[in-house]
């Protein structure tokens, strides 16, 4: 509907922009880091995008690389990346118009002053109930704008063998928690006479 169109029929959308006579093709150029899952899903969207008429061209770096490289000068027209948040979630660091700058994590650029309000109600709020409601407001604002596209949450599972005992952990948002409390682990206990 926005006028790109396949006429030459080599598989990629066109159309003449501004006073250009030469078509310029529907593409752009992907980044991700060489984490595998993120290997995997850019190559998923990138064949997804290529049925529609999208030349995408993946490219993947060291997450070191891409971090002095790519990130830090905000140089890319798409990229795919996630972010870690913890139970208690603070979207802040990842989302506030403030951390747009250099060293900051919003990688997406957005900038909305009602979510900026909402995320600074929500890290100054004095009780749980008034912080989830501020987040809340947050979700709601970024729901409607949408200045980037959540694809997924991965869940991570590990079995523990039944004779491990003393683990009190329901669940975790990044892999190294799994060893959190690891120090109250036990095989077997004993009675001791006194």
């Amino acid at each position: 509907s926005a006028g790109w169109k396949d006429n030459d029929r080599d598989g990629v959308r066109e159309k003449i922009i501004g006073k250009d006579k030469e078509p310029t093709n529907l593409e752009f150029t992907l980044i991700t880091s060489d984490f595998p899952d993120l290997v995997r899903t850019g190559e998923l969207l990138k064949k997804q995008w290529e049925q529609v008429g999208v030349k995408v061209t993946l490219e993947n770096y060291t997450v070191e690389e891409l971090k002095q490289n790519v990130i830090k000068i905000r140089k890319y027209d798409a990229l795919l990346f996630g972010e870690v948040l913890a139970k208690n979630p603070d979207p802040y660091i990842y989302w506030h118009s403030s951390q747009k700058k250099e060293l900051g994590l919003n990688l997406a650029l957005y900038d909305n002053k009602d979510a900026d309000k909402a995320l600074e109600l929500s890290r100054n709020a004095t009780t749980t109930h008034d912080e989830i409601q501020q987040l809340a407001i947050f979700q709601d604002v970024v729901a409607q704008d949408i200045p980037a596209i959540f694809l997924f949450s991965p869940n991570y599972l590990y079995a523990v063998h039944e004779q491990v005992k003393g683990i009190a952990l329901e669940s975790i948002n990044t892999p190294s928690w799994r060893f959190t409390d690891i120090e109250k682990w036990y095989l077997k206990t004993k009675r001791v006479n006194k």
